[in-house]
């Protein structure tokens, strides 16, 4: 039978019995560890009732499964933290460039917005303001917003170039800005590549989106790119600007934005692809006059104004 503590246990010599049934106990403990080896019913249910007062008795096998208990209790909670430590240290060493030595400083690169054309050939330009929490939510150290006239068709392009810290400039894309603006997407985001004079490309994503309010329907196509100053080239990572350029401390973006004319205009018509052809190498004499910036080998003053 299973084996019942019970406050008359009475001590002769080295053995033990129950009372009052007067049952031996070494024959009760092994039907108790039978029972254990087969169902780890007895001692898994009553380890508590069975070693208070007997602190001899059957602690080794309580102990195990007490520490096995818990240690399946415990475990999950163990390796969640373990992963939430784990992806903390990843993002604050890969992604936040937290810990980092210093590079290449956004506000260096930022200097030479002043090198951008207000006019070319017969696009006039017109800064527009830029409200403070609009500059900080973007990321922006230092922005050029303008809008381009042709003085001849009327048409115009609205030109916005930022440059600051990957992180923050690569989570604020059209896609998350312009719903969050009131506009509707119209059809999907696509990959465009704009061929310049000097055999330069220019790869770009771009997007038409649609925000209908009481003064009508508005549509706008945007085109928009991203420039390492250390490569100087615009570009559009298929797999995420985030990740392309996880750890610069200067990061370039770029938009055109132009109005769609008609329900039928398709992407080789907007004039912003015409207006970009002529400003894009522009641009790039003015950010990168001496070709791609070197990187920084000790501190951000090592980064040289070019």
């Amino acid at each position: 039978m299973p084996l019942v503590p019970s406050r008359g246990v009475a001590r002769d010599g080295d053995s033990l019995t129950v009372s009052p049934d007067g049952h031996n106990v070494k024959e009760q403990l092994g039907v108790g560890i039978l029972h254990f080896r087969r169902r780890a019913i007895w001692v898994g249910y009553h380890p508590i009732s069975w070693v208070v007062g007997r602190p001899h008795c059957f602690i080794p096998y309580c102990f195990i499964l007490s520490s096995i208990a818990m240690i399946r209790t415990m475990l999950p909670a163990v390796l969640g933290l373990a992963a939430i430590l784990g992806l903390t240290l990843y993002e604050n060493l890969y992604i936040k460039d937290r810990w980092a030595k210093p590079g290449i400083e956004a506000a260096e690169m930022g200097k030479r917005f002043e090198q951008v054309p207000l006019s070319i050939g017969d696009w006039e330009g017109e800064d527009l303001p830029v409200q403070e929490v609009i500059q900080q939510t973007a990321g922006a150290v230092n922005y050029v917003s303008r809008r381009y006239v042709h003085t001849r068709t009327g048409k115009h392009v609205t030109l916005w170039l930022i440059v600051g810290h990957s992180r923050d400039i690569t989570r604020h894309t059209p896609n998350i800005c312009y719903p969050a603006a009131g506009f509707r997407p119209v059809g999907s985001t696509l990959p465009h590549v704009i061929d310049l004079a000097d055999g330069k490309e220019a790869r770009f994503f771009t997007a038409e989106y649609e925000k209908e309010d009481m003064t009508g329907r508005t549509t706008q196509r945007v085109f928009w790119t991203f420039n390492h100053p250390e490569k100087d080239q615009w570009d559009a990572p298929t797999d995420g600007a985030r990740w392309e350029y996880g750890l610069s401390r200067a990061l370039y973006k770029m938009y055109f934005t132009s109005p769609v004319l008609s329900d039928d205009e398709i992407i080789e018509d907007s004039v912003a692809l015409d207006f970009a052809e002529e400003m894009l190498p522009e641009i790039d004499k003015a950010l990168f006059p001496n070709g791609p910036v070197a990187p920084a080998t000790t501190t951000s003053e090592s980064a040289v104004d070019q």
